[in-house]
C-alpha cells in the first residue's frame, strides 16, 4: 500500500496524489489515471535527480498504520512508474488497444511508451520538421493544419484517441508535410518512430491495424475537402463539434471563436452567427471560450451528410 499525499517538486508547484489501496496496479480512486501517472512520474524524476531530501521531508505518514514513506518506497516508485503504464492506460487509444491484444506487441511497446501532457496550441510538428516521435492521444485532440502564405489556416484533419499523430514517419516520409497543433489539451502516449517502424516490419497484423487508421485519415481529409466547398458554415460547425465530441467524450470544451474559425475555415463573424443559431436551437451554450454541448441530437440533425462518413465509432 503506497500513499503519497503531497510533495513539492522543482518548479515550486504542489503535486497532490492520492493512491487509495494501491494493489495489483488497480485504478486510482478520486483522481484521473492519466494525470496521476504524470505526477507520479514527476516524483520519480525528482528522486533520480538526487533531490530526495527536498521531497522526503514533505511526505506525510501513510494512512492507518502510521508507517512513513522512506527511501525504499521511492525505489519502488521507479518500478511502479513503468508498471502503471499498463494496457488499461494504453487502451485509452483505440489503435494501441488493438495492438496490445497481441502479447508480443505489448511487450515491445510498453517499455518504450511515455506519458506526455499536451497543451492547447502546442505545436507538435511544423511543416518540414522531422517526425522522430509519434503521439497516441488519450483524451487530447490534434489538428492537421494547412497554413497559407497570408497566414490563413484551415484544418485538414483531426486526430484523437482513435488513431496516431505522425503517420508520415511510417510511410517513408521523414518530415511532416503539415503543421500539427494541439486543439484540445490533454494527455498522449509518445513513442519513438523507429520503434514503430521496427514493429511494423516484424508484425503484419500490427501493420494492418495501422493501415486501417491511415485509411480513416485519408477518408476524413478527402471528405472535408468536399465539405468545405459545398456546405454552409452552420453545417460544417455542427460536423466539426460532433467530431471533437466523439474524440473527447466530455460536453465541456475550451474553444475560442478564433480557434474555431481557424479550424473550420471561416471568418470569425460567420462563426459568431452560426454559434448564435445553435444557442437559439438549445444545442450549445457558449461563454468566454467555454462551449458546452447541451443537445448532441440537435447537432446531429443540423450537421451535413459528411459527419456520417467521417464519424468515429469505438
Amino acid at each position: 500500500m503506497l500513499t503519497v499525499h503531497s510533495c513539492q517538486y522543482a518548479r515550486g508547484h504542489c503535486v497532490k496524489i492520492h493512491l487509495a489501496k494501491f494493489n495489483g496496479h488497480k485504478s486510482f480512486e478520486s483522481i484521473g489515471r492519466y494525470r496521476a501517472l504524470i505526477r507520479l512520474s514527476l516524483c520519480a524524476r525528482l528522486y533520480r535527480s538526487g533531490k530526495l531530501q527536498q521531497l522526503k521531508h514533505r511526505m506525510t505518514p501513510l494512512c492507518g498504520n502510521g508507517v512513513k514513506v522512506m527511501t525504499s518506497n521511492f525505489q519502488s516508485v521507479l518500478t511502479i512508474e513503468r508498471d502503471l503504464l499498463t494496457s488499461s492506460v494504453a487502451s485509452g487509444n483505440e489503435l494501441l488497444k488493438h495492438l496490445f491484444t497481441a502479447p508480443s506487441v505489448r511487450d515491445l511497446l510498453l517499455p518504450e511508451l511515455k506519458l506526455a501532457t499536451l497543451n492547447t496550441n502546442q505545436v507538435l510538428y511544423e511543416q518540414g520538421d522531422p517526425v522522430d516521435t509519434v503521439y497516441f492521444p488519450l483524451d487530447s485532440v490534434v489538428s492537421g493544419l494547412a497554413i497559407m502564405e497570408d497566414g490563413t489556416t484551415i484544418e485538414t484533419s483531426m486526430v484523437g484517441r482513435e488513431s496516431i499523430v505522425g503517420v508520415s514517419s511510417v510511410l517513408g516520409t521523414a518530415n511532416s508535410r503539415q503543421w500539427n497543433w494541439v486543439l484540445i489539451s490533454g494527455t498522449a502516449l509518445t513513442l519513438e518512430s523507429r520503434t514503430l517502424e521496427q514493429l511494423f516490419l516484424q508484425n503484419e497484423a500490427a501493420l494492418r491495424a495501422f493501415l486501417i487508421c491511415y485509411r480513416l485519415l485519408v477518408t476524413q481529409i478527402s471528405q472535408r475537402c468536399v465539405c468545405n466547398t459545398k456546405h454552409t458554415i452552420l453545417e460544417r460547425l455542427c460536423c466539426w463539434l460532433l467530431m471533437i465530441h466523439d474524440r473527447v467524450g466530455g460536453d465541456n470544451l475550451k474553444l475560442t471563436q478564433e480557434i474555431i474559425a481557424s479550424r473550420v475555415g471561416a471568418r470569425r463573424a460567420g462563426i459568431t452567427v452560426a454559434a448564435g443559431m445553435l444557442q437559439d436551437m438549445h444545442a450549445i451554450e457558449y461563454r468566454r471560450g467555454h462551449l458546452h454541448i447541451r443537445n448532441r441530437g440537435t447537432l446531429e440533425r443540423a450537421a451535413c451528410e459528411c459527419y456520417r462518413i467521417m464519424q468515429f465509432k469505438t
